[in-house]
């Protein structure tokens, strides 16, 4: 199966309260999530398994509401251009006779027209409790994007036409100008350019592509960030062809793990003097 990435945004309406969850599947691995708002008050819904079947995709959604009742449910699949949804069937929904609404884009709703409610579940430590409580089926379809065609940059070259950029020629020059002399150093910094090198690669086809060939650095590299309250920028690692932001502690970690140098570089090194001279300073505060 193509590597893919989806997120699942789900909000279960009960008869007072609103739950959200936003689940995550990479390459089809699953998971569930819970929320509570009260002690008294858990729900977990998540995706029990996802299945392919040439370019279809069955998505079984579960929940597990052992405090109470479901009144109403949202689901968005996010990423929207990767699929589109083709019907919605089974499950607790079916059962409960929701009335189930969705559109291309990924959206679904379903609510009962008479008030009914989904009941509370009875099972919830069964070894197949996800299974046994499925809420509905997602039967999708793949948009195909990628279909290995090579587009080529001419597209790009043309946003740099004009009164005084008159030819393809002079735009791709402009546009290489712009990509070593702001794209790269404005969002990354300078120092990238030690370990970062851009080519153009001219394809059999007749395109031309940018390649992009990175090397190790040997500090962390941040974007920059629009926000002017985040002055350090974002933090990205790289997982086969899936790119990740790390955030607070988790960043912290991964910089620590991977760039000693740096810690290194941050830690005071101890001589006998300088120790004695410091601990005599601190007592005297």
């Amino acid at each position: 199966m193509n590597k893919f990435k989806v997120l699942i945004m789900i909000f279960i309406f009960s008869n007072s309260l609103l739950f959200g969850i936003i689940s995550s599947i990479l390459d089809g691995n699953t998971g569930g999530y819970s929320t509570q708002a009260e002690d008294n008050a858990k729900i977990e819904v998540g995706i029990e398994s996802i299945t392919k079947d040439s370019d279809d995709y069955t998505i079984a959604v579960y929940a597990i509401n052992p405090f109470d009742e479901i009144a109403g449910i949202q689901f968005k699949i996010l990423n929207e251009e990767l699929f589109f949804i083709d019907s919605i069937y089974g499950g607790k929904t079916e059962e409960t006779d929701f009335s189930m609404h969705f559109n291309k884009k990924g959206t679904i709703l379903g609510f009962s027209m008479v008030g009914e409610t989904i009941k509370r579940t009875s099972i919830v430590s069964h070894a197949d409790k996800e299974k046994k409580n499925i809420l509905f089926y997602a039967k999708a379809k793949s948009n195909n994007l990628n279909n290995g065609e090579v587009i080529g940059l001419e597209e790009d070259w043309k946003d740099f036409l004009s009164d005084s950029v008159k030819s393809i020629d002079q735009a791709r020059g402009k546009y290489e100008n712009w990509v070593s002399g702001s794209l790269i150093p404005d969002n990354l910094g300078k120092n990238v350019f030690g370990y970062v090198f851009i080519d153009y690669i001219e394809h059999e086809s007749g395109n031309t592509f940018l390649e992009v060939e990175v090397g190790t650095s040997k500090e962390p590299v941040f974007v920059k960030s629009k926000d002017k309250l985040n002055t350090e920028g974002h933090f990205y690692t790289r997982q086969g062809t899936s790119t990740q932001e790390l955030t607070d502690v988790y960043k912290e970690n991964y910089i620590q793990n991977n760039f000693p140098r740096r810690n290194r570089n941050n830690q005071t090194k101890w001589t006998l003097n300088s120790l004695k001279k410091y601990l005599i300073t601190s007592s005297e505060k």
